[in-house]
């Protein structure tokens, strides 16, 4: 996914309320930096939807405790609408996961992957009904998906491959490899918003199983079973 270089665009930092140059990447599909990047409208949706389930509040209290490294790497800005994050722009895979870490850090761990639940069905409520509509059309059934799997995962991130395989009637495994933007909670958060897009299909009670994660310091990619009723 090649790209521009990215313009400058200015905001307030959080610190000491000084006016600083950040780069936000461009609207084009950007160059691959070491980590690879998230684009903006994902990104944004996991925040709001969060401040949806949580509180604007929480949000805003969690992103003040990062750095200023850690903010200039997503550049979100508190007080703005979607946290001062462009739908259309380029984020630091790093930094996003970062940021999502930290905010996951306050929910008691027992409602963890619950709560990811939650959000991912939130994202993809927002995403099918706006930015990717349009593209949802051309991966719209199973099959399809299978034989265009990047199709919707280039709207997402700029590195990282999908191999989608059918492994029984009604059911699917999903590969992704070599995603240098991986980050455990980003890909759980990926992985159960599948089951949303096969609802959004028509599929009938669909679910997913995690088979492994790369994040489990012993896989080298991460694979889920998506099954679904006939």
């Amino acid at each position: 996914m090649g790209g521009g270089t990215a313009p400058e665009l200015g905001r307030t930092s959080l610190h000491r309320g000084r006016t600083e140059r950040v780069c936000f990447s461009s609207m084009s599909t950007p160059q691959r930096p070491s980590g690879g990047r998230i684009k903006g409208a994902p990104l944004r949706a996991m925040l709001e939807h969060y401040a949806h389930l949580r509180s604007v509040e929480q949000v805003r209290s969690v992103l003040a405790t990062l750095s200023e490294d850690e903010l200039r790497a997503t550049c979100p800005l508190p007080t703005d609408p979607g946290f001062g994050i462009l739908a259309s722009g380029w984020y630091s895979a790093i930094g996003a996961g970062k940021v999502i870490e930290r905010l996951w850090e306050v929910i008691p761990e027992h409602e963890r992957d619950a709560f990811t639940v939650q959000v991912a069905h939130g994202v993809m409520a927002k995403t099918l009904s706006g930015a990717h509509k349009a593209v949802f059309r051309v991966v719209g059934s199973p099959s399809l998906m299978q034989r265009y799997p990047m199709v919707f995962w280039k709207r997402q991130y700029d590195s990282g491959d999908v191999l989608i395989e059918t492994v029984g009637k009604t059911v699917q495994r999903h590969t992704y490899t070599n995603w240098m933007g991986h980050h455990p909670i980003i890909c759980k958060l990926t992985f159960e918003c599948v089951p949303v897009m096969f609802k959004a299909m028509g599929m009938r009670s669909p679910e997913i199983e995690i088979e492994r994660c790369a994040g489990d310091g012993v896989s080298s990619d991460c694979s889920a079973i998506v099954r679904w009723d006939g």
